[in-house]
Order: C-alpha cells, then structure tokens, then sequence
C-alpha cells in the first residue's frame, strides 16, 4: 500500500515538468532558420563572403539580444555550404546537432585564422564546455577558407550533410527535417582552450526541398503610452520591402530584453493593414529595450526592431542592475528553480521512504531480541 502511495505521490510531483516539456516542444516547431536549395553555382570557397554569394544571411545573437554573428548557409541535398562571419579575431565555431540535445552530443566545427591561414578542428561533445577531438574528421580542406582583419573573421567551407559517421560524434542530417545548432566565438585569443567570449542560445534549422525566394519585411515598429506612461499599447506595421504592401496574417511577438533573457509581453497577427498590437500594463521601471520580432517561414524571412523606452515607474529595488524581480515569474525563467525544488521533493520522499524503512527494520530487530528473551525464559 505505501509503495502505491508513494508512486502515485511521484506521479503528481512529475506530471507539472511533463506538461512544461509539451510546451517546449510545441516552441520548437517553428525553427529559427531554414537552409535552402540550390545548385552552388554562385558559392565560391575563398574566405569571402560577396552580397549575392547566399541566398540569405541570417544574424545570430545570444541569449540577451547581443550580436554574435552573421551565418550564410545553403545545401544541394548533399552538403552544406556555410559562410560565418564574426566581428572578432579569436576562434570561432559552429556547433551541429539534434534538436534540443543542446551541447552535449553535438559535433562541433572550429576555426583559428592567423594570416589567412586557417586550422580547423573537428570535433565533439560529451558534456557542457567538455569538447573532444575527432580523430575521423570528415572535412575536406580543399573546402576550407578563411580571412580575417583587425576586427572581423570570415570562415567558408563546404561539408557533407551526412558524415557516415557511425560512432554518433557527427552530425548527420537530411533534408526536410529539423536540427539544433550555435555558434561561439573567442574575441581575440586564438587558443581553443580558452572558453568563448560569447555564444548563441541553441537554435533549430530545417532543411527545405525548396530554394530561397524569400519575401524581405520591413518592421515599423511604435510605442504609445496611455495613463501617464502606465499602459502602453505596442504596435507593429509589416510591409513587403520590394513591392511596398502590407503583409497580413503574420504573427508577430513583442519581447521585453531582461536581465534573465528576453520576457514575451505578449502576441498578435497582423490584420489586412499589416497592423498587429497589443496593450501592457506595466510594472517595470528604468530605460527598457522593448521588441517586435517576427519569426520567419519558408517564404518570409525573419526580422525584428528594438525600441527604448523610459519608464516613469520609479525603481522598487535598491539594485537597480535586476529591476523588478516580478519580470522572473515566467516559466522560462522557472524552471530551472522548479527542476531544483522538484529534486529536492524527491530527495526528501527517498529519504522518508528510508528512514521508514529503516525504523521497520529496527522494529523486527527489537521484536526478535524479545522473542530470543522469551524463549530464554521459558527454558
């Protein structure tokens, strides 16, 4: 009977984390990028990157809305053409993997360029910050080029979309499924032993049948404060750059920049005008990075425009470097603290579990001593 309460108790105390790990993967359907089709007619492996060489350039940031690089890649349902450029001079890489596995597991490509001498590793995971040497690499350095200069690194190279690698240490990907990927940097040590100077959150990307002929938007984006600066209603016009219309039934999200990341305000698609809003109560203060981001499709590519903006609330916090601590009250933000005290509720029922145990084992052991004691007595 305890062992049924006690499963049962585990299955409440579980049932939460599965129903947040639902909504995570119900995030990830949408990836954060696409590769294309195309023939590599315009690819040139030279360590330049020209305006028309991809058939799109993406920006990657990290976690906190800061740049990191700019990523042109593109496939022929073979390999894979990537053009990094980064606004530094140390190491850079790119890691390839599955969707959501993170770091650990994920094969990762990095560079050092010293005169326009490139030395690339080949290498993989097996841990957060723990990178290991591939000795079967599968990259061919007549594919390989890179330039650098006082302030920028540019890496292109050509790899296979299946490494036919059988260990698992690299990648093997299809065309029409999705996968994870970052990328990383070092601003200024070319050593691949220092730890990055910065990174990109873990990204998803999919493989397309199709080639690029992806619509360029243009994002206008306005604040309008109500009720002497404590409601804002945060508006967003979309119009396709080439043709100059308004493009409807795009979602478009609207972010706060935090100290923990970026804080979704909230979400609406945009109407026949182009035009999506909403309206916030708020309760932050200071100077305030607000967002209006689309995510991008097959046929729309991805773009965002910031805004600032000074609240008039004044600061509720002696340290004003964290604001109001209310902006944490998000479930990406918690659950980091939600795994823990979840982990810390089953240490503490294993414990009770043993302890009780424990105490029934001394009971049989003091109810044997009085057995032993009675039939002493009896003879």
């Amino acid at each position: 009977m305890r062992s049924r309460i006690f499963i049962m108790i585990i299955f409440v105390i579980l049932l939460p984390s599965l129903n947040y790990q639902n909504q995570v993967s119900a995030q990830i359907e949408i990836p954060d990028a696409f590769i294309y089709l195309s023939d590599f007619s315009e690819i040139e492996v030279d360590g330049v990157i020209s305006e028309n060489e991809y058939p799109q350039s993406i920006t990657i940031n990290s976690i906190n809305g800061e740049f990191v690089n700019y990523l042109s890649w593109v496939h022929n349902t073979t390999h894979l053409a990537i053009g990094l450029t980064f606004n530094s001079t140390g190491w850079i890489g790119i890691g390839l993997g599955e969707v959501g596995s993170g770091m650990a597991s994920a094969d990762i490509i990095v560079a050092s360029i010293v005169n326009d001498q490139v030395t690339i590793y080949d290498m993989y995971a097996t841990g957060r910050n723990v990178t290991i040497e591939d000795i079967d690499s599968y990259i061919d350095l007549n594919y390989v080029a890179g330039s650098e200069t006082a302030d920028q690194t540019i890496l292109e190279m050509i790899i296979p979309l299946q490494s036919g690698d059988t260990d698992g240490n690299d990648h093997n990907w299809q065309v029409n499924n999705t996968y994870g990927f970052f990328t990383a940097y070092h601003q200024d040590l070319d050593d691949i032993t220092v730890i990055h100077t910065s990174h990109s959150p873990i990204l998803s990307t999919k493989l397309l049948h199709s080639s690029a002929n992806v619509k360029e938007i243009q994002i206008e984006f306005e604040i309008v404060e109500l009720n002497n600066g404590t409601t804002l209603i945060l508006s967003a016009n979309v119009i396709d750059v080439i043709v100059n219309n308004a493009v409807p039934d795009l979602k478009i999200e609207f972010y706060r920049k935090t100290e923990f990341g970026r804080l979704l305000l909230g979400s609406d698609s945009t109407d026949a005008s182009g035009n999506a809003n909403i309206t916030i109560d708020i309760h932050f203060s200071g100077n305030v990075s607000l967002f209006a981001y689309y995510a991008g499709s097959e046929f729309i590519e991805r773009n965002e425009v910031a805004q600032y903006w000074l609240s008039p609330i004044p600061y509720q916090s002696d340290d004003e470097k964290f604001g109001d601590l209310r902006d944490t009250f998000n479930d990406e933000f918690l659950i980091r603290h939600f795994l823990t005290g979840l982990l810390v509720i089953i240490l503490l029922i294993l414990t009770i579990a043993y302890l009780t145990v424990f105490r029934d084992l001394i009971k049989l052991f003091n109810l044997r001593n009085d057995e032993r004691g009675t039939e002493e007595e009896i003879e």
